[in-house]
């Protein structure tokens, strides 16, 4: 039962066989949360850090993330140490921080190892710098159609913003791509039918509004930045993607 309640607040994330509803996301969230589901724990903490379905409470999102983080999910890991790293919800703790990243490293998670190896080098790092991970979106069993972050794109809150770093008209040359330069759990491609034809497009991150996302924009690798890659609102990526 736990672990069916956590199904639907899938389902009412992603909208697949219901109309999506953040708000109804995030009850069911709670239900498989409160019965000790670590990746439920993850998702409401992060939509309370978001304020996504629910009221933005970062002290109520600190201590769902908390609680996942402590079943060892890297991803709750990795947003508690953002929480603690730029005090949100937390006392300000650099040294926490790296503690949460350390652990969530040490798990293969690279988004952490990335945080705290610059953490390591340099101790004054722009609270900007650091998005929250997206919540997890997929059910036991499922893969992913229409490219690699359909699924994730789809359990966005609409109102977020990514990246968009390249289109193409070659999946296998898209793929090639996303394999040697995106973090896999911070990006990849979908497909959308434009003029007749199928693109794809790849994106990278997920930001609360267009002034994270600029930001992000401008800390982009030189290589990345030559491709001339833009803001994109969630929704319009949404309502774009095929199938």
């Amino acid at each position: 039962m736990p672990r069916l309640n956590y199904n639907l607040g899938v389902m009412y994330a992603s909208g697949r066989g219901v109309v999506r509803n953040m708000a109804a996301a995030a009850r069911w969230y709670k239900e498989a949360a409160n019965q000790g589901i670590a990746e439920a724990q993850f998702n409401i903490g992060t939509l309370f850090a978001l304020g996504a379905g629910v009221e933005k409470d970062e002290i109520r999102a600190a201590e769902w993330l908390q609680r996942a983080a402590d079943k060892a999910l890297p991803q709750a890991q990795f947003n508690l140490g953002v929480l603690h790293e730029h005090g949100r919800g937390l006392r300000m703790d650099t040294r926490m921080a790296m503690s949460w990243y350390r652990r969530a490293s040490e798990q293969g998670f690279q988004p952490a190892k990335q945080r705290l190896e610059a953490l390591e080098a340099k101790f004054n790092v722009p609270a900007e710098s650091t998005p929250l991970q997206p919540v997890v979106e997929q059910t036991t069993g499922a893969s992913a159609e229409g490219g690699s972050a359909a699924k994730w794109l789809s359990a966005l809150d609409p109102n977020q913003y990514t990246l968009q770093l390249l289109s193409d008209t070659e999946e296998s040359s898209v793929r090639r791509f996303v394999v040697g330069n995106v973090d896999p759990s911070q990006g990849g491609y979908f497909s959308s039918r434009i003029k007749g034809g199928v693109w794809y497009s790849v994106v990278y991150g997920v930001y609360p509004d267009c002034d994270s996302a600029r930001a992000a924009l401008e800390r982009l690798p030189a290589s990345l930045r030559t491709l001339k890659p833009w803001i994109r609102k969630v929704k319009s990526i949404q309502k774009q993607m095929y199938p």
